[in-house]
C-alpha cells in the first residue's frame, strides 16, 4: 500500500503516546483519520496537533462489542469505509501473578485482547472490500517472550500475536495485509498509567515509575514513522528499536530459555530491585 492519501485510518488509543504519533504520521500522508480513545481530553489534544487532515474523533469503550459495532457504522457513514485499522490501545501491568487481583487481570485481557478482536471483527468487512488495506496490531516485545512481573500483560500480547498471525493466514491472497508490530520500550505515559500490584508504598511506586520512564529513550514519533513505512512496504512483521531486535533474537535462539537475559533485565527493573532489597 504505497499510496495512503485519502485512505480512512482508524486508530485506537489515539489520545496519547504512540496512537497520537501514528495520527500525526498518517495525517502527513494525507489519510482521513478516525481517532478513537476512552479519554475525550486526550483526543481533543491530538486533534489540535493535526493540520489539514479530515478527522473525526470517537470516545468509545473498545471492550464493549455493541459500542464498537456502532463505531464501525458511524466511521463508515462519516468518513467512508476503513482502509487502515491500527489496534494500538492497551494497558500495561506490573506485578507478580500471586498478587494480581481478578478485576485487574480481566481489565487487561478485555482491553488488550477483546478490544483487538472486537475492532477487527467490526471493521473487517470494510477492510476486505477495499482494493488494498492494512490491519496493524501492536503486539509488544512481551509478545515475543514472557517476562517475570508482567505475566498477565505478556499473556495478552501473546494472544494478540497469535490472533494476528492466524488472521493473516485466513486473508492471504486478498487485499488485506495483516501486520504484527513489536515495539521496544518507548517514552510514553503507559508506564504511569500501568496497573501496578507490587507490595510497595505509593511513594515508592511513583519514584520507581519515574526512574523506569527516564531510562526509556525510544521516541513514539520514530516508531510511528517505522510503522507507516512498514505499511507502505507491505511488511507482515515490524520490530522497533534495538531492545525489540535483541529480545526477538534471544527468543529464537533460546526457545523456552534465555533466562540470562531476563535476569539481566530484572536487575535493571526498579520495581524488582525494590522488592529484592537492592534499591
Amino acid at each position: 500500500m504505497k499510496n495512503l492519501k485519502d485512505k480512512v485510518a482508524v486508530i485506537t488509543g489515539a489520545g496519547s503516546g504512540l496512537g497520537r504519533a501514528l495520527a500525526q504520521a498518517l495525517a502527513a500522508e494525507g489519510c482521513r483519520l478516525a481517532l478513537v480513545d476512552k479519554n475525550p481530553a486526550g483526543l481533543k489534544e491530538t486533534l489540535s496537533l493535526l493540520k489539514a487532515a479530515k478527522t473525526g474523533t470517537w470516545t468509545a469503550d473498545i471492550t464493549r462489542r455493541e459500542a464498537v459495532d456502532r463505531l464501525a457504522r458511524d466511521v463508515e457513514k462519516k468518513l467512508g469505509p476503513a482502509g487502515l485499522l491500527l489496534n494500538n490501545a492497551g494497558i500495561d501491568s506490573y506485578g507478580r501473578v500471586q498478587d494480581a487481583r481478578y478485576e485487574n487481570m480481566k481489565l487487561i485481557v478485555d482491553v488488550n485482547v477483546w478490544g483487538v478482536i472486537h475492532m477487527t471483527q467490526a471493521f473487517l468487512p470494510q477492510l476486505l472490500k477495499r482494493p488494498e488495506s492494512a490491519l496493524v496490531n501492536i503486539c509488544s516485545t512481551w509478545g515475543l517472550k514472557g517476562f517475570a512481573g508482567q505475566a498477565i500483560y505478556s499473556a495478552s500480547k501473546f494472544a494478540v500475536r497469535g490472533f494476528t498471525e492466524a488472521l493473516r493466514m485466513e486473508v492471504k491472497g486478498g487485499p488485506l495485509n495483516v501486520i504484527a508490530v513489536f515495539p521496544g520500550g518507548m517514552k510514553t505515559r503507559i508506564q504511569h498509567s500501568a496497573i501496578k500490584e507490587y507490595p510497595l508504598s505509593k511513594e515508592e511506586v511513583k519514584r520507581t515509575t519515574d526512574e523506569m520512564s527516564a531510562k526509556l529513550k525510544s521516541d513514539p514519533s520514530h516508531a510511528a514513522q517505522v510503522i507507516v513505512a512498514g505499511i507502505q512496504k507491505g511488511k507482515p512483521r515490524i520490530l522497533i528499536s534495538l531492545d525489540a531486535y535483541v529480545i526477538d533474537a534471544v527468543a529464537r535462539l533460546f526457545p523456552g530459555g534465555g533466562d540470562f537475559l531476563w535476569d539481566w533485565l530484572r536487575d535493571r527493573n526498579p520495581f524488582w530491585r525494590k522488592m529484592r532489597g537492592n534499591g
